[in-house]
């Protein structure tokens, strides 16, 4: 029977290639729309994932990362005391504007953290604390992730964490080095009415409002972004001690600290792509989508199917007259549907990794984990599946005796 589809399915090839094509397409943009939303998910909880810290100490009803508020700054005393807590440190974040060198300004997110002497992990801390050995389990991180353990950027193009370091220094992302108007190392710009210089150049840090990141030292961002307030700060990351949960430290330090909220990493995470997803409606605009996608490939394959059925109805009921049963026949039919899946989804696969490397480029984040190809494989075989109903149906209610008929 599967011999018998396969002559079927390549019988037309004009016919055969269209089906592909509208497969080709349908599947092609399922897998965009959920890559675009899983990228853009990605940026917008990048910089709470990428950091090591067990629990977060955010503002009161906090809605996501980006729209955070300011807390007063003593509260890292008590998280520090906090028992259970190994480490904690502050990390602040804020909105300001930097002069273009061509003139005219630009939005960017600045956040400050505190760098490492030398740039390395468990080095002493800047900013006038006292030094600070780190955990055992805080040992160097390996290369090439986003974001260090505590906000601070790494995947270094040029410098490293601690080039903030001996004034009032900042470290940009090579993505966002086009909107600032191709601001290189050692150039020196204007935030906020304050001269800074860029010492360090990282990639792969995109932020999902797509407003460039700018990395400072901690006193530095203070200084640029001061209308957080000098006694405040924005975020207090902490690390538990040995044997004690991320659940048991969120409890411990919400007793102690009053009209903030704490939430593990992995809480705030979810926090922020729910926000993202159902408050801004970009949930559904993606879901929307590929809605739309998988209608109009069920609409171009189940055309073609039937049409295709239509032209072999003799076919089906000479068969059925030499004593197929409704199950061949219904093999025969899905037998097509899904081959064309499979072929549709191969060359998808192909296009797709083209098309994610060209948005890439063009500032659109794709994010396509294995997971998602077994998904959309499924729904193309359910879709190629669902648009032959109408054909099975069809092929079934055949009379074999029409073989007999002038």
């Amino acid at each position: 029977m599967a011999a018998v589809a396969m002559r079927n399915l390549l019988h037309d090839k004009v016919r055969f290639l269209i089906t592909l094509a509208g497969i080709t397409v349908a599947i092609v943009l399922i897998f965009l729309q959920g890559g675009m939303y899983l990228g853009f998910m990605k940026s917008a909880s990048g910089m709470i994932d990428r950091t090591d810290a067990d629990v977060w100490v955010v503002s009161r009803n906090s809605p996501n990362f980006d729209w955070s508020r300011p807390f007063p700054e003593r509260y890292l005393n008590k998280a520090r005391s906090t028992p259970g807590v190994a480490e904690a440190k502050t990390l602040i974040f804020g909105w300001g504007f930097l002069r273009l060198p061509g003139g005219g300004t630009e939005q960017v997110e600045i956040i400050g953290y505190h760098p490492p002497v030398g740039g390395g992990w468990g080095a002493v801390e800047a900013g006038g604390r006292a030094p600070r050995a780190e955990p055992a389990w805080g040992a160097p991180r390996p290369s090439g992730k986003a974001l260090g353990g505590w906000g601070e950027p790494s995947g270094f193009v040029s410098g490293d964490a601690s080039s903030v370091l001996g004034g009032d220094n900042i470290i940009l992302d090579e993505s966002g080095c086009r909107k600032l108007g191709g601001l290189s190392v050692g150039d020196t710009t204007e935030i906020m009415g304050h001269e800074a210089r860029v010492t360090g150049m990282t990639r792969g840090l995109r932020s999902l409002t797509t407003a460039p990141y700018v990395f400072a030292s901690y006193g530095t961002a203070k200084k640029l972004i001061s209308y957080i307030g000098e006694r405040n700060t924005v975020f207090i990351l902490a690390r538990a001690e040995p044997g004690v949960s991320p659940t048991e430290l969120k409890r411990r330090l919400a007793e102690r600290l009053p009209n903030v909220d704490v939430l593990t990493k992995s809480e705030y995470s979810r926090r922020t792509k729910l926000y993202w997803t159902i408050q801004t409606g970009m949930g559904f605009g993606f879901l929307m989508m590929t809605f739309l996608a998988f209608v109009v490939g069920l609409a171009i394959v189940g055309q073609t199917v039937y049409a295709a059925t239509m032209e072999h109805l003799r076919e089906y009921a000479t068969l059925k007259a030499l004593g197929a049963t409704d199950s061949e026949v219904r093999t025969i039919l899905w037998s097509q549907a899904a081959a064309s899946a499979l072929l549709g989804y191969v060359l998808s696969i192909v296009v797709v990794w083209w098309l994610a490397r060209a948005l890439e480029g063009l500032g659109l984040p794709v994010a396509i984990p294995p997971w998602l190809y077994a998904a959309v494989f499924c729904l193309g075989i359910v879709l190629c599946l669902a648009a032959s109903v109408v054909s099975v149906r069809k092929a079934l209610s055949l009379d074999p005796a029409m073989v007999f008929r002038a």
